[in-house]
């Protein structure tokens, strides 16, 4: 999927250019006393985010791929046509 290389650059530089300044951020706006618990919430809503927006973007794709004429079945079973859904 050569056409996707762009778009996945484009992301990842924006994710990691405001992930710093996110938790700086996030630290600077809690007493000292807190920082502990919040950046261990950090971290757990980072670790819960990740697999959560891959469930999304998987429903999407299958969604769409069932919407051009794909199936659910093993790939030896589709048609040409299918397989280019």
């Amino acid at each position: 999927f050569p056409h996707l290389m762009l778009p996945i650059a484009v992301g990842a530089v924006g994710l990691g250019m405001i992930s710093v300044p996110l938790g700086l951020a996030l630290f600077a706006s809690v007493g000292v006393d807190r920082i502990g618990p919040a950046s261990a919430i950090a971290v757990m809503v980072q670790n819960l985010a990740g697999p959560m927006v891959l469930i999304v973007i998987q429903v999407v794709i299958t969604s769409r791929t069932l919407q051009l004429g794909g199936t659910g079945g093993p790939a030896e079973a589709m048609t040409a046509d299918q397989l280019t859904a």
